[in-house]
């Protein structure tokens, strides 16, 4: 169906046994080996492995912002996950680094026991924590968005992805420093630091790889993030086109859990063919509601299963670019996930057409 579509994807089965082997971390945190605040913070060599991340590469650097919103302008090129990362992917993460007693720094219980949308379950097994992909009648839930993590549990993903091929770095110093110095806090902003090669993207890098039609500098914003202007339906069809899991009048899903796969609806990518950035969860960015604003609230985009279509309004909806709810970063949520963000140069062809109705 694409021209020269090029990501890099290793199967998230082959990740998870390659993680089974991976040194067990300390279980308490021992802060006093990592980087001061004035250190230069350690960055992993570029791998040829991205870690089970399919990016696609958002061009068209130095495009012009959107003048309905003031937001979307970035002025380099740079890569996003082609999808929300997966439970699966989250899954293989914590049986590498929280099988101590420091798990509820990556692991929220709900993750395995809000029946709305469990994924992931955590069994102690010989005095160590373990982590499995739930299974129902449809398989295994290792495809659906992760929720219930939180903006720091989030960049403490990204930390690991920056240093897990770095040979010097072990233990805390693998998830607590990196593309953001954390330290075992989990409140007050977060800051990326030079360097980072996998971070939560910023406000207007996830609404430009959302929204940005492409192809140009200067060539305008679709009002919702499947290349249309008009909102999407919610058919449970993987072949429908301009759809998404939200709430028209109904769930889209009649049955728990209410999230779909992450590339289910595939035949209604965003411009630089990413999946699901309208519905199935919202995601976290790195940007605060308001600078400085108290209490602290960070920005969580796209739009959920919990999203409402508005009958007055059709643009009044958490899918539009319009609309910018912002959480307490250090809460988990049913109806949030995240896409992560890279610096890695990843080539791809935007969907050749778009959608009906444009």
């Amino acid at each position: 169906m694409y021209t020269s579509l090029s990501i890099i994807l290793i199967l998230s089965t082959a990740l998870t046994q390659e993680f089974l082997g991976a040194k067990e971390p300390e279980d308490r945190l021992d802060f006093s080996t990592l980087p001061n605040e004035e250190s230069k913070s350690p960055i992993s060599p570029l791998s040829e492995s991205t870690h089970g991340i399919a990016l696609v590469e958002v061009s068209d650097e130095g495009n012009q912002v959107d003048g309905d919103t003031s937001f979307g302008a970035v002025p380099e090129a740079y890569s996003i996950g082609q999808t929300e990362v997966t439970a699966g992917q989250y899954c293989a993460y914590l049986n590498a680094v929280a099988t101590g007693n420091n798990y509820s720094l990556f692991y929220n219980e709900k993750m395995g026991s809000d029946p709305n949308v469990a994924s992931i379950q955590r069994n102690v097994i010989d005095g160590k924590n373990r982590y499995n992909v739930i299974q129902d009648a449809d398989g295994d839930r290792g495809e659906l968005p992760i929720v219930y993590v939180n903006l720091y549990q989030a960049a403490r993903f990204c930390n690991w992805l920056q240093n897990r091929d770095c040979p010097d770095l072990i233990g805390d110093a693998l998830t607590e420093v990196g593309a953001y110095t954390l330290n075992g806090v989990s409140s007050g902003p977060i800051a990326r630091n030079p360097g980072a090669v996998w971070f939560i993207p910023e406000e207007n890098e996830w609404y430009k790889a959302a929204y940005y039609k492409g192809k140009g500098l200067r060539m305008g914003y679709w009002q919702f993030p499947n290349r249309s202007d008009w909102a999407p339906s919610n058919a449970l069809s993987r072949k429908s086109v301009n759809a998404a899991n939200y709430r028209c009048y109904s769930t889209t899903k009649p049955s728990i859990p209410y999230l779909t796969p992450v590339t289910y609806f595939q035949e209604s990518l965003g411009a630089y063919n990413t999946y699901d950035m309208g519905g199935n969860v919202a995601e976290w960015t790195a940007t605060e509601e308001g600078q400085g604003s108290i209490p602290l609230k960070y920005i969580a985009r796209g739009g959920s299963w919990r999203s409402s279509y508005s009958s007055f309004n059709a643009y009044n909806i958490e899918l539009s670019k319009w609309l910018r709810p912002a959480y307490n970063p250090a809460e988990g949520y049913d109806h949030i996930g995240f896409r992560v963000a890279s610096s890695l140069n990843i080539d791809s062809a935007p969907p050749a057409t778009a959608a009906p109705g444009d």
